[in-house]
């Protein structure tokens, strides 16, 4: 299945853009943990596991990522206030 995934392009350069790309990878059913590597989330389809995302994607997310932990001190942090876990 396709997934619009081309916010996973744009570069972050302030804590509010970091904020909103945390959002949008879990209001499109794309969320992990912050310290995972992309590469390594894998989900089900039918019968079988495959990865998430593909190998572009995970370089991707790699670097946005790096981006989030650089622009928010504590990312697991805030999306526990984001789901009124804190």
């Amino acid at each position: 299945m396709f997934k619009d995934r081309n916010y996973f392009n744009q570069t972050l350069s302030t804590r509010v853009q970091a904020e909103e790309f945390l959002v949008k990878l879990y209001k499109a059913d794309d969320f992990f943990h912050p310290d995972d590597a992309p590469s390594q989330i894998i989900t089900k389809e039918g019968d079988e596991y495959v990865p998430l995302f593909t190998l572009d994607e995970c370089l991707l997310l790699n670097d946005r990522m790096d981006e989030v932990h650089s622009l928010i001190l504590d990312p697991c942090e805030f999306m526990l206030i984001y789901w009124g876990e804190l």
